[in-house]
């Protein structure tokens, strides 16, 4: 099994995937809900979209596993489930 991990942004007319923590999907509570069952991964990402292109694929992996590794170090520190880390 794995889990696939993508972000949404709502901002405009179109809703359009964006770096994972740049979006308004609750990935702590989905990192929340999954690894206390000890679930580990694999966690893939999935990057797709005009956001992703125009911020380049190399700054997009980067910074998307900056923010998904804070998070899953927050969730093995703390089992609150509450909301996600201000993006960075």
């Amino acid at each position: 099994a794995a889990v696939q991990i993508a972000d949404l942004g709502f901002s405009g007319p179109v809703v359009e995937r964006v770096v994972p923590g740049d979006g308004r999907l609750g990935l702590g509570k989905l990192m929340a809900t999954v690894t206390p069952g000890g679930f580990g991964g694999p966690f893939e990402l999935e990057l797709i979209g005009q956001a992703i292109e125009d911020e380049g694929y190399e700054p997009a992996i980067r910074r998307s596993l900056e923010h998904l590794q804070g998070l899953l170090a927050h969730r093995s520190s703390s089992s609150s489930g509450g909301p996600d880390p201000a993006p960075a």
